[in-house]
């Protein structure tokens, strides 16, 4: 078959390609969703690259060939090698990635009546853990420790941790006051709903 856009493509496996607020879809990233269907449509002209390989294996190469016999797209050679740029959230995230939803859910993603944490990160001695603190020289508030050493095996290991370590910053911000003073309970339910509009569980409002 012969698709006329990776667009074409990601309706082909089944999913909408207006993704909205989600970053997860069916235990992929939607950077590499993306980053498939376009590997996918240059292939049914000539030889894809996507450059990183780990001890292992290449886990997308595995996902774009079983979907190209999926999708019957056959190999062709009539134009040059073209690259595209995974994520490789999907099959061996870091765990920045929490830390930098955490910061953003702190920092642009809270209700009106917060305000923005003054936030900045800083690395233990052996860079095991990043630890993230309010940005006041006059106070040395902790907001998280988070270990930089955790693996995740799926996305929904990534969803559980992602909320555990997303409600002890709430937590800590409110022991600190960071957001403000009042409504923490809000905060808190406000902090589920953003972990779940990221996998689709929930539409946001």
């Amino acid at each position: 078959m012969t698709y006329n856009d990776p667009l074409e493509i990601i309706e082909a496996f089944g999913y909408d390609p207006a993704f909205g607020q989600r970053e997860w879809i069916d235990g992929h990233h939607i950077a590499d969703l993306r980053a498939l269907a376009q590997a996918l449509y240059f292939a049914q002209r000539g030889p894809v690259s996507w450059g990183e390989r780990s001890t292992h294996g290449d886990l997308f190469g595995a996902d774009f060939e079983r979907l190209r016999r999926e999708l019957m797209i056959e190999h062709r050679h009539v134009m040059p090698c073209r690259a595209v740029e995974p994520s490789f959230f999907s099959w061996r995230p870091p765990c920045e990635y929490i830390l930098h939803k955490i910061i953003s859910f702190l920092t642009q993603d809270l209700p009106s009546q917060f305000s923005s944490a003054p936030l900045k990160v800083t690395y233990d001695e052996r860079g095991r853990h990043a630890i993230l603190k309010e940005d006041d020289d006059l106070r040395d508030f902790e907001v998280l420790k988070l270990p930089l050493y955790l693996e995740f095996l799926s996305a929904e290991q990534i969803k559980g941790d992602l909320m555990r370590f997303l409600l002890m910053a709430v937590a800590r911000a409110e022991e600190g006051r960071l957001c403000g003073f009042d409504g923490y309970r809000a905060l808190f339910s406000h902090a589920v709903h953003y972990v779940d509009v990221l996998w689709g569980s929930t539409p946001r409002h």
